[in-house]
């Protein structure tokens, strides 16, 4: 992850007044006049000692008329679906079933169930073509190739349980996620703002 996604300034410097948004959006009284005077939020991100946020940030409620919350909740649980492994069920239909389910509902949820259901379908190729090439080092090596194989094999199987814990997190706070070294197979035009 680059510095820019972590601080959520993409062009290193500070934004200017008429670029902070406060998160969550603060909804006006009704018959009420927008301040004149930038607001103690905008005047702290200015200067720096409270972070604006991201454009990635769900931002008003989706076509199925979902609030922010429950986006940030049902992303998360996209993510955290793919955990399902631990009782035998295969770790492709949790993140496959929510981004069915809920992806015209907002393009935040849809997000998310996305990028954690390209991060199943590549985990799953890289087992295969993985073990594949585990299984002839193996033969190859007449088993000295398994000195290799099983710490990489190790680290790997700790990535794959911890990713989707950091992803489920990052979601929670209304952050989208990518994962490392995921093949971006499903794609989707559901109009979700890349990062920049």
């Amino acid at each position: 992850m680059t510095a820019e996604r972590e601080s959520g300034d993409p062009g290193g410097s500070q934004p200017d007044d008429e670029d902070i948004e406060t998160w969550p959006p603060e909804e006006e009284p009704a018959g009420s006049s927008p301040p004149q005077a930038p607001s103690p939020d905008h005047e702290q991100a200015r200067q720096g000692t409270r972070r604006p946020p991201t454009d990635d940030a769900p931002r008003g409620g989706g076509p199925g008329g979902m609030s922010d919350q429950d986006a940030t909740n049902w992303a998360a649980g996209a993510h955290l679906a793919s955990l399902v492994v631990l009782v035998g069920v295969p770790p492709i239909l949790g993140p496959l079933v929510v981004w069915l389910v809920k992806r015209e509902d907002h393009p935040f949820v849809a997000d998310q169930a996305r990028e954690s259901l390209n991060f199943q379908i590549s985990v799953l190729i890289y087992t295969i073509v993985g073990g594949l090439a585990a299984l002839i080092l193996t033969i190859a090596t007449v088993g000295l190739g398994l000195i290799a194989i099983v710490p990489i094999a190790i680290v790997f199987a700790i990535g794959v349980f911890l990713l989707p814990i950091v992803a489920a997190i990052k979601a929670s706070e209304g952050r989208r996620y990518r994962y490392p070294l995921t093949l971006r197979l499903v794609s989707g035009s559901e109009g979700t703002p890349t990062p920049r």
